[in-house]
């Protein structure tokens, strides 16, 4: 007798053997005991689920001389007939290859005659989705009123393809794939039926790439087995065997992506390939493990991970440790994008290299997650810096940029012995700085007019030395007007709002020149002893920014130091005059007149041979 190989050896004879399937044995089950069968049932679900095998135990339950029962005896007449495939009522009809109008006609023929020696005459259809639509049309009437003694199972792996019509008249059932632990388990349990010896890392291996079928793992373990020696198989033996690489391929090359290690992508890669290792497969994989990165980095449950091994779930923590999210995410988005030109490429395998490129090379622009530095453990090979910088907040930006120029400026005047004003004063007004050889309470001076060439002539050398010498530019029993304790610019009582705005913009540029830059589109509007109110003249956005608690507290801080009392800031934002009539009928015109000479209009016009009945303007409020 030729050799039986294991999916066959070991096909379920009972709705309790099919492995991972209960709410469909369950179902048949409870139908059977209760005679509520349908006469028309439709298996559908993934490749080596159990669609045939459950067709086959349902046509024995239903036929058996001890039943019907949801448990036949399998050792009657009729059962071991079903289960050799030579039962004369139980037809076993190939969708592909039977699939014309003409056979199904000669089927509604057969059907009339009652069955030779069975309760029940049973057509099992596979693949079911092939038949053509004249076939499936003709099979309609007789699908929705068969005679009493016909069951009809169809089973197919496609059921989008078969007819809404034909879906309407039959009971369907849903198989789902069997996870990669029951897999195991069930393989587990026929190698030692079988006596063979198999580790279980390998197991794990077969299962994950039976990609949820019992059929082809079955398979893949009955190749293996033929090749063990003394019914032992290593895990090394398994993959090369299969033809397939080890795990450790995958987060060799990403590990070797996130140091920048491009001549250890080669070498991985290399190896693969040397190996007849499938580039497109392994491209799968490793756009499977960056998935699972991103998994773990986020703390996913074991469900989620159900395809990995609990030792390469710990390997995979260990990898991500030091490795922001962004980064894997822009990694997996790397590979996702190199994908359709792996898959087209007619070299895979340099495509598969660019795409590794791309994460590991300047482009990707690496740099450490945020917080601490990992310490990098002797013998351990350099630490991982993740693959995308992170981002970091505005207000943080803007600090950062204010404490520069601020350092800057300290800089500016430590070099030259004196204070430079380093903004433009025509931009907000005008701000002169204070006489350093003042020394007399009192108003100050007024200006002398500058010369034709007081520009080109800088500071006086003089003066400048004595600003160096001196601690303060004025003792503090005697500081003029405008002039702080500290040497700042300070509010003189009796100045007009029109005053007293520059040299407050001026103070603030000195704390926060960000916050400045916004006041300049600003101005004073109402001054009090105890109060001011600041207009917004750069729209919602400049009064917003404004508007910050950051900047408002920075802002409440100056004005009371600067006006010497509490003040209460109002933020207003500047209202726009009305349009009069005519201008808004001038501005609709010429909105009308833009949007009929917009091309789109016109090629809609032109191309829907249309023409405009009306033109409504629609106001934004601001």
């Amino acid at each position: 007798m030729s050799y039986l190989v294991l999916a066959r050896k070991y096909r379920p004879q009972t709705f309790e053997e099919i492995v991972e399937q209960d709410h469909i044995s369950r179902t048949l089950s409870n139908a059977i005991a209760s005679k509520r069968l349908a006469h028309a049932i439709l298996f559908s679900g993934p490749r080596g689920t159990g669609k045939t095998s459950a067709a086959r135990i349902l046509a024995k339950a239903m036929n058996c001389q001890n039943g019907p029962s949801p448990t036949p005896c399998g050792q009657c007449a009729s059962c071991r007939d079903i289960t050799d495939s030579r039962a004369l009522d139980v037809f076993e009809i190939d969708g592909a290859s039977n699939n014309s109008v003409e056979q199904i006609r000669e089927l509604r023929e057969n059907i009339k005659y009652r069955p030779a020696d069975s309760p029940y005459k049973i057509y099992i259809i596979d693949e079911v989705h092939m038949l053509s639509a004249s076939a499936f049309n003709a099979l309609l009437k007789t699908l929705e009123e068969p005679p009493p003694h016909i069951i009809f199972i169809f089973a197919t792996t496609e059921p989008r393809k078969i007819p809404a019509t034909i879906l309407s008249r039959c009971q369907r059932h849903d198989f789902r794939r069997i996870d990669a632990d029951a897999l195991a388990a069930h393989m587990e349990k026929i190698a030692g039926t079988e006596g063979f010896e198999i580790e279980k890392e390998s197991l794990a291996v077969i299962a994950r790439e039976a990609g949820g079928s019992m059929r082809d793992a079955l398979s893949l373990m009955d190749q293996a087995f033929s090749a063990a020696v003394e019914k032992k198989i290593t895990h090394e033996q398994l993959l090369d065997i299969l033809g397939l690489f080890d795990r450790k391929a995958v987060f060799s090359v990403s590990e070797a992506a996130f140091r920048h290690d491009i001549p250890g992508i080669v070498s991985v890669i290399q190896e693969i390939y040397d190996k007849g290792g499938e580039m497109k497969r392994f491209f799968d994989d490793a756009l499977e493990h960056f998935r699972n990165l991103i998994l773990v980095k986020m703390g996913g449950k074991a469900p989620a991970l159900a395809s990995l091994a609990d030792h390469e779930i710990k390997q995979a923590r260990d990898q991500v440790e030091n490795i922001s999210l962004g980064s894997l995410r822009r990694s997996l988005d790397i590979l996702s994008g190199e994908e359709p030109s792996v898959r087209a490429s007619q070299w895979p395998r340099l495509s598969t290299e660019i795409a590794f490129f791309k994460i590991a090379g300047p482009g990707a622009d690496m740099d450490p997650a945020p917080g601490p530095r990992p310490v990098e453990k002797p013998g351990a090979g350099p630490a991982i810096q993740p693959a995308v910088k992170p981002t970091i907040e505005i207000d943080r930006l803007i600090e950062k940029i204010d404490a520069l120029q601020r350092r800057l400026m300290d800089a500016i005047e430590k070099g030259a012995g004196e204070k430079f004003e380093t903004r433009d004063s025509n931009a907000r007004g005008k701000s002169a700085a204070p006489n350093p050889d003042f020394k007399t309470p009192g108003p100050p001076p007024a200006p002398e007019k500058p010369g034709p060439d007081a520009e080109n002539r800088g500071p006086d050398p003089k003066n400048a030395a004595s600003v160096a010498e001196s601690p303060a530019p004025f003792p503090d029993e005697k500081k003029p007007p405008g002039i702080s304790a500290n040497g700042s610019l300070s509010h003189s009582p009796g100045q007009s709002p029109g005053e007293a705005w520059p040299r407050l913009v001026d103070r603030v540029f000195e704390t926060s020149p960000y916050l400045a830059a916004h006041l300049e589109k600003a101005e004073l509007t109402r001054l009090t002893e105890n109060s001011l109110e600041i207009e917004a003249n750069g729209g919602r956005f400049n009064a917003d920014t404004i508007r910050r608690k950051k900047n408002m507290a920075t802002l409440q801080n100056i004005c009371d130091d600067f006006f010497g009392a509490p003040m209460a800031i109002s933020i207003q934002s500047k209202k726009k005059a009305p349009k009069t009539l005519r201008q808004a009928r001038d501005e609709g015109k010429l909105l009308e007149k833009e949007a009929l000479s917009h091309p789109l209009v016109e090629e809609a016009l032109r191309s829907f041979d249309a023409k405009i009945t009306e033109i409504k303007i629609t106001r934004e409020e601001t």
